[in-house]
């Protein structure tokens, strides 16, 4: 069975977060094994310098590609990544699994982005908007997608 797994940086702290994710969650494994990681995010302060910042990155990025090279293929949802429609995206994961891809990641970083170094070995970068969104937000609407993808694929009504 294919699985889909959500990398992201950070802890979801709010209930409503939470649960909005395990109900998408419960929603996608009906179609594909699915997991969401959480990884330690670098704890920076008000002042950061950009070096700090940079080094804060490459941190995380190490943590999310220990995690992201367990499977098959992953992809960074980045701003200055590839915009989708849903139906594209839909198309993008059956490309993928029937490509012979049975692990897929999607990652996402911290507050301060990601390196370089995860987005140059990515699959691709995926954006779903020029407007940055919360992390804990950007989550839900991640684990959405997928179910909304799912749904198209069985070509269900969801999607309308």
């Amino acid at each position: 069975m294919a699985k889909i797994v959500i990398l992201s940086v950070g802890k979801l702290k709010t209930d409503y977060f939470r649960q909005a994710c395990e109900d998408y969650a419960g929603r996608i494994r009906r179609y594909a094994e699915f997991d969401m990681a959480e990884l330690k995010e670098e704890l920076l302060g008000k002042n950061a310098s950009k070096a700090e910042m940079e080094s804060a990155k490459k941190k995380e990025g190490e943590r999310l590609m220990a995690e992201a090279e367990k499977c098959d293929a992953f992809y960074c949802l980045d701003v200055k990544g590839r915009r989708m429609t849903w139906e594209g995206f839909a198309e993008r994961i059956t490309q993928d699994f029937n490509g012979g891809i049975n692990r897929l990641a999607f990652v996402i970083g911290g507050s301060n982005g990601l390196s370089e170094d995860i987005k140059h070995k990515a699959r691709g970068l995926i954006s779903f908007s020029d407007m940055t969104f919360p992390h804990h937000l950007f989550r839900v609407m991640l684990a959405e997608q997928i179910y909304r993808a799912f749904t198209i694929i069985g070509h269900e009504k969801y999607h309308k």
